[in-house]
C-alpha cells in the first residue's frame, strides 16, 4: 500500500502537533473507534499535514481510555494553523468548540519545533505502535544540542528496529 507516495527516508516536516486527554472509563472501544471516524474527514485535510497517528491506551490506574494525537506538518505556520483550527474553529456539536467536549478531560496539547523525523520503514507495513515521551530539558542554547543530537538519535533508533523517529522542542 502507499500512502501519499511516502516512503523511507528523512521527513520533510518543521513543525508537530500533539495532544493528549482521557475519556469517560465507560466509553467502550468500538465507540471510541466510531468517535474518530465520524471526526476524521474534518481533521485529516489540513494544509501540510504529513504523518497523523492517533494513540490509544487504556491507563489501569485512571480507569479510562487515553488517546490523542500526534502529527506533523511541513511548516510552522501550518502547525500553528491546525492548533487554531482545532481550538477555535472546530465544532462537531453546535456551540461546543472541539477542546471543550464534554467527555475530553485533561487535554495537553502542543505545537514542537521539528528537529529531525525519519521513517525506516514504510508507513502502511510497519507504524502500529507509538511510543511519546516529553521531557523537560534546560539549556542555554537547547535547540542547538537537540540538533547536534539528533544524527546520533537517529542512527540509535535505526539501529533498535524502529520504524520511524522523532526529535522534537516546544517553545516555551
Amino acid at each position: 500500500m502507499d500512502i501519499c507516495g511516502y516512503g523511507p527516508g528523512p521527513i520533510a516536516a518543521e513543525a508537530a502537533f500533539t495532544s493528549d486527554f482521557a475519556l469517560p472509563g465507560d466509553l467502550r472501544v468500538r465507540q471510541i473507534a466510531d468517535l474518530v471516524e465520524a471526526d476524521r474527514p474534518a481533521m485529516d485535510a489540513r494544509p501540510g499535514m504529513r504523518h497523523k497517528y492517533l494513540p490509544w491506551r487504556f491507563d489501569p490506574v485512571a480507569g479510562a481510555p487515553q488517546v490523542g494525537g500526534r502529527y506533523l506538518f511541513d511548516t510552522w505556520s501550518n502547525a500553528l494553523g491546525y492548533e487554531w483550527f482545532t481550538a477555535e474553529d472546530l465544532e462537531f456539536e453546535p456551540g461546543v468548540k472541539f477542546w471543550d467536549r464534554p467527555f475530553f478531560h485533561g487535554v495537553a496539547r502542543h505545537v514542537w519545533h521539528v528537529i529531525g523525523a525519519h521513517d525506516f520503514t514504510a508507513l502502511a507495513s510497519t507504524h502500529h505502535v507509538n511510543r511519546f515521551e516529553r521531557w523537560a530539558y534546560q539549556a542555554r542554547d537547547e535547540e542547538v544540542a537537540l540538533r547536534r543530537a539528533w544524527p546520533l538519535i537517529r542512527e540509535a533508533a535505526e539501529e533498535a528496529g524502529l520504524s520511524s523517529a522523532w526529535l522534537m522542542v516546544r517553545p516555551v
